[in-house]
């Protein structure tokens, strides 16, 4: 409501700028354009693009225009003008034409939307999983090879560190680390993140309110629950920590998981598992019910996920997406949690055992439903795995 507020006080400023002019509630002969560019996908271009207002003309104007961002034409006459967007980068595309006309009327504000879409080829890492234990005394950050061997300590802080992410290079982890209990009982909880070696620990929130991070598949983005239980939802940032913005409002509750793609989101709610665009647009049930920790498998058309409350026992599944409606199969019967993707989509690392308990560890089964293994072995709590891709 301000930022209208603001714009329409822009328009009677530019309406009464001239020197017979006076302020009057009357239509102005000026309007206002606000141009976005919701873009979605892969290797999304930091630059930005370029729009124009009637191009050619002796009355043109040229603004830059971010990536998601907009750009505010103001004072523009009213009736009938052209915008064109340029300066898209070779791996992104328009939805619709880059030439769009707007009618602009007196004293509103009019929205134009460009619709962008980039892909980009996935990202490849050394295979290994990201988990927290605190087999050292305090929940820590560690990693470990496929078959559970190479185990290595990570985060050195003796703090609380925990719900990884394997960025899909293998270079980096986000993670999140809490202070005297986390927002329930008073303390914090912010995304850092540390180099696979335990190099360059680095925060990039510092309300306090932050976790459960996620990254996108070219590792540009983080997707995380920001303030869940007030008036937050999913935000999403730059890996630098930029740019951070609220994309779902509502009653997000776990980790959100990106689509292959990146343009979209599966996000755990209080009703299920929604499927929404990675903007938080156009939410769509996937799952109903009691549905946790949603991870998307590298072929887009899976998703998997964690029950407890099913009438055959808790375990992790596997849901199946297509033309017709989603089809859900059981991989696993246990106290099973956190499901992540190896990065060929042949099989599935979990936590096996109560959650916030020391009895647990973390498996491996193949997507079939052989091959279970057990990966760690330690007394101590492992779990939360995130497989690098």
């Amino acid at each position: 409501m301000r930022s209208r507020q603001i714009l329409l006080l822009s328009l009677l400023i530019a309406a009464c700028s001239g020197d017979d002019q006076e302020p009057t509630n009357e239509t102005t002969d000026v309007g206002f354009v606000r141009v976005t560019a919701p873009t979605l996908g892969l290797g999304l271009d930091s630059n930005g693009y370029v729009v124009t207002l009637d191009p050619g003309t002796g009355t043109a104007q040229t603004q830059e225009l971010p990536v998601n961002g907009l750009a505010d034409f103001g004072g523009v006459p009213i009736g009938d003008h052209t915008f064109v967007i340029e300066d898209l980068s070779a791996n992104c595309a328009l939805v619709d034409d880059p030439t769009q006309p707007v009618t602009v009327l007196g004293g509103q504000i009019q929205p134009l939307a460009y619709r962008v879409t980039c892909t980009a080829p996935p990202l490849t890492g050394p295979n290994r999983i990201a988990f927290q234990s605190d087999r050292d005394g305090f929940t820590e950050i560690y990693t470990m090879s496929p078959t559970g061997s190479g185990q290595t300590r990570v985060t050195q802080d003796e703090l609380v560190d925990g719900s990884p992410s394997f960025a899909p290079d293998g270079q980096t982890i986000a993670f999140v680390q809490t202070l005297d209990g986390g927002p329930d009982e008073g303390g914090t909880s912010d995304i850092a993140t540390v180099g696979a070696d335990g190099s360059e620990e680095t925060f990039l929130t510092e309300t306090g309110l932050e976790t459960d991070p996620s990254w996108s598949p070219d590792a540009s983005r983080i997707a995380f629950l920001s303030d869940p239980d007030l008036y937050g939802g999913v935000a999403v940032m730059n890996a630098d920590g930029s740019d951070l913005r609220i994309v779902f409002r509502g009653s997000a509750l776990g980790r959100p998981t990106w689509s292959p793609d990146g343009t979209a989101l599966a996000l755990e709610t209080d009703s299920g598992i929604v499927n929404v665009s990675a903007n938080g647009l156009d939410p769509v049930p996937i799952v109903s019910g009691e549905a946790h920790n949603p991870a998307w498998a590298p072929d887009i058309n899976r998703i998997a996920f964690d029950s407890p409350s099913q009438p055959d026992g808790p375990g992790i599944f596997i849901v199946t997406l297509g033309s017709g409606s989603p089809v859900v199969t059981r991989l696993t019967t246990g106290d099973d949690h956190a499901p992540t993707w190896s990065p060929d989509g042949n099989q599935i690392a979990f936590s096996r055992g109560a959650e916030d308990s020391a009895e647990q560890d973390i498996f491996v089964v193949n997507v079939d439903g052989s091959g279970l293994t057990q990966l760690t072995t330690d007394p101590a709590a492992d779990s939360h795995p995130s497989w690098s891709h």
